[in-house]
């Protein structure tokens, strides 16, 4: 026996014994419509058990009897044609199967999500360390999620966790569009194909000639700029971690630091990796790191939100050109 059969049997059984709540380990709509929706003379009907009959949600063309939710689907969505009146009662009429939110109008929530970039530890530690960002698209239409599409953008997932099973990635941002069903899942399958056509700039292995450059222009610029406290071991000690690309050291020590030019964190850092960028721009100009791609992304998202258009991503774009390595996306 299925596991579909076996809980069409349950439910047939709650109704037959009068029961009206739902029954524990309820159905989707996706898994009723595949078993027929039941019958129409109550004995299994699956829309009067999960309550879908004029819900307001969605015109669900499977149901055995008709549902009142089509007639309001068809009126106002446009992307919800009609495609036959059942036996010549145009009143009866069905929308195309699974396509029909009564209101016509579905969301799309756009997350930003991230972590310390370079590093294995969980969330955000500081903020004017770079980030790794990692993107979700999620399409919801009556309360029901019906897409999503994740842009991990060459890192961590969105579901990854650490050994103690906290999430690595921390939600930072968050923003949000209305369309209908049709432009939203058009708006995910642009966000699949969304990254920039540079190279992307791997700093995981040092022995690379680019990025043992990047990190020796950034030790170097470190030994010039940064004073240490000799309790860690000074500024050397930074510098060393750095090189050997110890980046759990340099964040679980940068505190006893401070900018010889008594700049802040966040500025120093700005101006180290602006140093480190112009001592090898064109070299850069060809790379990119996972905040170009996010940025990519929630331009098109962006444009979808003022201009009510999805249109591919330009891989080629000057947001591509050069890594980002600081992005907040709330600034």
């Amino acid at each position: 026996m299925t596991f579909r059969t076996l809980a069409l049997c349950l439910v047939t059984f709650s109704v037959a014994a009068g029961c009206t709540n739902e029954p524990e380990g309820a159905l989707s709509r996706e898994e009723a419509r595949a078993m027929g929706g039941g019958s129409a003379d109550g004995a299994r009907d699956l829309c009067e058990v999960y309550g879908w009959y004029g819900d307001g949600a969605y015109c669900d063309e499977f149901c055995p009897r008709r549902d009142p939710d089509c007639e309001a689907a068809c009126e106002v969505d446009a992307d919800c044609p009609p495609i036959f009146c059942g036996e010549g009662d145009c009143a009866a009429v069905l929308c195309e199967a699974g396509a029909c939110a009564v209101t016509g109008a579905c969301t799309a929530q756009l997350r930003w999500l991230q972590k310390d970039a370079y590093v294995s530890a969980a969330g955000r530690s500081r903020p004017f360390w770079p980030p790794h960002t990692t993107m979700q698209l999620v399409v919801e239409c009556g309360g029901e999620v019906v897409r999503e599409a994740e842009a991990a953008n060459h890192g961590t997932t969105v579901d990854a966790v650490d050994a103690e099973g906290t999430p690595i990635l921390v939600e930072v941002y968050a923003e949000e569009v209305s369309g209908s069903r049709a432009e939203l899942k058009a708006l995910a399958d642009a966000f699949e194909g969304c990254e920039c056509g540079t190279t992307f700039l791997s700093m995981d292995e040092l022995e690379d000639g680019l990025a043992q450059e990047l990190v020796g222009e950034l030790a170097g610029y470190a030994q010039e700029h940064l004073i240490c406290s000799e309790d860690i071991g000074g500024t050397d000690a930074i510098v060393s971690a750095l090189s050997m690309g110890d980046v759990d050291f340099v964040l679980a020590n940068i505190g006893a630091c401070t900018w010889a030019s008594g700049a802040s964190w966040e500025d120093g850092l700005d101006d180290a990796l602006a140093a480190v960028v112009a001592a090898t721009s064109e070299t850069l100009a060809d790379y990119h790191v996972c905040n170009n791609d996010a940025l990519l992304q929630a331009e098109l998202f962006a444009r979808f939100r003022d201009e009510g258009v999805v249109s591919a991503c330009e891989g080629s774009s000057s947001l591509c050109a050069g890594p980002a390595w600081l992005y907040d996306p709330a600034e």
